[in-house]
């Protein structure tokens, strides 16, 4: 079992990521994610589990232009890259659009020249379903802590939705006969890869087959 939590107290926790003070590895793109408030990781991890997420940037990320003959240089709280077209989506997470306006403005600014799509969360609008946060960040953890184990269950995971139809959580992983850490871990690869999609409004999520994420 791998363990990505200890940072060897105060010292240690600040020793890698200098001034971040909200961070975890993440088993997808198998990098650390670190953060200056723990509301922009929480956004950070809603738009890692977005299907369409096929590349997320894992911290806060400066974004250069030239905008009117000058340079200009913004910083987003995560760039993404969309799974279906390509293009990359600028986010900022912030308090309030009002605190933040100018840093808005700057990056609305070099996201037109970019051509890049701009899109602003508050803090508000991130803690607006915190059930839904706290199971993709179960399901975060068990893929760090599984990272690498179980990679022949997709095989399987796939073949029964395609046998049986969308499922629950609850079946599936009778049906698998794995612990339910291990197959939330692979689950949660397939669907950060698009290979399938999870409906995370409950707790025993839903597990829906691959070609709805194409439609």
């Amino acid at each position: 079992m791998k363990d990505f939590t200890r940072w060897g107290g105060r010292t240690g926790r600040y020793a890698e990521f200098r001034g971040a003070v909200s961070r975890c590895y993440d088993p997808i793109s198998r990098q650390h994610v670190q953060f200056a408030h723990a509301y922009e990781y929480e956004g950070w991890l809603h738009v890692r589990f977005d299907p369409d997420t096929t590349a997320i940037t894992v911290k806060a990320a400066p974004v250069v232009a030239e905008v009117e003959g000058q340079t200009c240089e913004a910083v987003a709280t995560f760039v993404v890259t969309s799974r279906r077209t390509g293009a990359s989506r600028l986010h900022l997470v912030c308090k309030t659009e009002e605190c933040s306006r100018s840093r808005i403005n700057t990056l609305k600014r070099v996201g037109r020249a970019l051509d890049a799509q701009v899109v602003v969360t508050t803090f508000a609008q991130v803690r607006s379903n915190v059930d839904v946060f706290w199971r993709m960040e179960l399901l975060r953890q068990a893929g760090a802590i599984h990272e690498d184990e179980g990679l022949e269950l997709d095989v399987r995971i796939a073949s029964a939705l395609d046998a049986c139809g969308d499922t629950d959580r609850g079946r599936l992983v009778t049906a698998l006969g794995v612990s339910p850490q291990l197959a939330d871990a692979r689950l949660a690869w397939m669907h950060c890869h698009g290979l399938l999609r999870l409906d995370l409004s409950q707790d025993n999520y839903r597990v829906l087959r691959p070609q709805e994420v194409l439609q």
